[in-house]
């Protein structure tokens, strides 16, 4: 009767505290953002990979060639940023991001 505030997220939400308990924030991103100047969702993402312990990597597609190009290599074309990926799945943007931790939207 006591159903959590998670709900139908918690395995994906304990999946990834797992992941940091046993594997810490220092070792390979779990998570890549590739984002773009001015984005609030870039930041959001960002902050959420923060606050939850999560090892990240930041890469912005307006400044950083390289990065425009190793998203284009992954995904063709994109309208909006950011695009985020968990491990080598591609996931979806900031709101996908949440879902998958289980944060409230």
């Amino acid at each position: 009767m006591g159903r959590s505030v998670r709900d139908n997220t918690d395995e994906a939400a304990q999946a990834a505290d797992d992941y940091v308990s046993e594997h810490g924030t220092g070792r390979t991103p779990v998570v890549e953002i590739f984002g773009g100047n001015g984005c609030p969702y870039c930041t959001k993402a960002i902050a959420l990979c923060e606050k939850r312990g999560l090892a990240y990597s930041y890469k912005n597609v307006d400044d950083d060639e390289d990065a425009f190009f190793q998203l284009h290599g992954r995904i063709g074309s994109w309208k909006t940023v950011p695009q985020i990926f968990w491990g080598n799945e591609r996931i979806g943007g900031f709101d996908d991001l949440a879902k998958r931790l289980g944060e409230p939207q």
